[in-house]
């Protein structure tokens, strides 16, 4: 079963975001990564989605309603990295359930998907 995820753009086209790159600090981004094994330095391997990006319901600056768009598959653990608003995040794990929802995971339980790559335990 699939699933698709919609995390919000906030910030995509603000002058915040263009001095940011001109001074070295962008604005961060939503992103959804597939964790594939564990890893000494970051904990886990990933592979990051590219997500489909829809400008739709953007205001005019486009610093809100743009809206990145993500496939999910059941099976598959993921650790997602989400725009609450401009100053809060939210980062967490999840998969999709057989019936297309998608659920959180704690991290103690994607690590458990990964027996033999378990470098903390």
């Amino acid at each position: 079963m699939k699933a698709s995820l919609k995390l919000e753009r906030i910030g995509d086209n603000s002058d915040y975001s263009v001095v940011g790159r001109l001074v070295g600090y962008s604005h961060p981004k939503p992103w959804v990564a597939r964790i594939i094994g564990s890893d000494l330095h970051y904990k886990f391997k990933r592979v990051f989605l590219k997500p489909k990006v829809d400008y739709t319901h953007s205001n005019s600056k486009g610093t809100r309603g743009v809206y990145y768009y993500f496939i999910l598959e059941s099976g598959e653990a993921y650790e997602v990295y989400d725009m609450i608003n401009w100053t809060k995040r939210d980062r967490y794990f999840c998969t999709v359930k057989e019936n297309g929802d998608i659920m959180r995971l704690k991290e103690a339980e994607v690590a458990a998907m990964f027996p033999e790559d378990s470098y903390w335990d």
